[in-house]
């Protein structure tokens, strides 16, 4: 906030330059600081509202921006203006507002990315975890891949109930086993996956996306395949991770 503070001050935007420059840094720096109080939970209250409605994450991240640019516009206001802040009136707190706006989605906008930055999987890390998915993928499902054709591997993504018969998804085919839906899952020997429908089980490694439509949600998988997500299993998978 320093760093945007002092930049923003000697650049002087929205009509700040012809301030003087000590002025100027200070009352920016006292503006970034003062803001990031209000904007600091914008993504968090975002992510929040994301997670409880179909509203998707970045929308909401904006529409948390709007409510908290509204006590930063009145502090910024008497910041400024001090006790005479009444004589601002309704349209200068409006012009003020809409500043306040582009400044506190630029500042979001830093923080989304520099967290993203954070989570990312250093080379060692991502080489790591592909080691060891594929060492868990040479020794997953020794009872289930025998029922598969030899050149198939190992590596189911998906499980679909069709009757009596349950398909078998692996990346680019799929094949129908004369068995339940549960006694497939239990020959999986625990991959990492859960039951997301009752008749859909879906390894976790598999799924790329979450796509909503109304009230229903869907997982998209690897290979462009969709599968169904319970109502009462949203909750569950949720809390998971996986949405």
């Amino acid at each position: 906030m320093l760093a945007i503070g002092l930049a923003m001050g000697l650049l002087g935007p929205f009509g700040t330059f012809a301030m003087p420059l000590g002025a100027r840094l200070l009352n920016w720096v006292s503006f970034l600081f003062g803001g990031y109080l209000f904007f600091r939970p914008v993504i968090a209250a975002g992510e929040l509202v994301a997670r409880h409605t179909p509203l998707p994450r970045l929308p909401a991240i904006a529409l948390a921006c709007l409510l908290a640019a509204m006590p930063t516009t009145l502090l910024v206001a008497w910041l400024l203006l001090g006790r005479g802040v009444g004589r601002a009136g309704l349209g200068g707190l409006a012009e003020l507002y809409g500043e306040v706006v582009i400044v506190g989605m630029f500042v979001t906008v830093i923080q989304l990315s520099t967290r993203a930055r954070r989570q990312e999987p250093t080379s060692d890390e991502a080489q790591t975890a592909t080691q060891v998915a594929q060492d868990h993928a040479a020794s997953a499902l020794p009872r289930l891949a025998a029922r598969l054709p030899d050149d198939w591997g190992t590596r189911v993504i998906a499980l679909s109930n069709e009757d009596h018969y349950v398909r078998v998804h692996v990346a680019e085919a799929s094949t129908l086993l004369l068995m339940r839906l549960g006694d497939a899952i239990d020959a999986l020997d625990g991959i990492d996956g859960a039951r997301v429908h009752r008749g859909w089980w879906v390894a976790r490694g598999a799924v790329r996306g979450v796509e909503r439509r109304g009230r229903a949600v869907w997982l998209r998988l690897e290979n462009g395949l969709e599968a169904p997500v319970a109502r009462n299993a949203v909750a569950e998978l949720r809390a998971q991770g996986w949405l």
